[in-house]
């Protein structure tokens, strides 16, 4: 990765101005760090090719390493994996909350 090719970082206050700020950076298939309950990771619009090769560049990470994809709801989660019964009852009926699942990605096209 070409390091001169990297934006300014900004910092973000954690109140609205700062989350309609990440949420525009994503939409604009920017990246942006943020805090999980372990570590800081990289969000990124999980439906964007092209924001994706930017984490797996970003990080240095092989494209054999699939990333992990954090959902909103069960609504949201079948945009981007493939869906199946056992998968969508479950959803349903533990999220929110501490579920993860397990999904073949589908296929998105550039």
């Amino acid at each position: 990765m070409n390091i001169s090719k990297i934006k300014k970082t900004e910092i973000l206050s954690n109140d609205d101005v700062g989350v309609k700020r990440a949420s525009d950076i994503i939409k604009s298939g920017g990246l942006v760090a943020l805090p999980t309950e372990t570590v800081y990771g990289l969000g990124a619009d999980a439906t964007n090719p092209k924001a994706i090769d930017l984490i797996y560049k970003t990080k240095g990470r092989p494209s054999i390493n699939p990333l992990i994809i954090h959902v909103l709801d069960n609504n949201y989660v079948f945009e981007v994996a493939d869906k199946n019964e056992l998968a969508e009852d479950l959803s349903s009926k533990f999220w929110p909350g501490p579920l993860t699942l397990i999904l073949n990605k589908k296929i998105i096209a550039n």
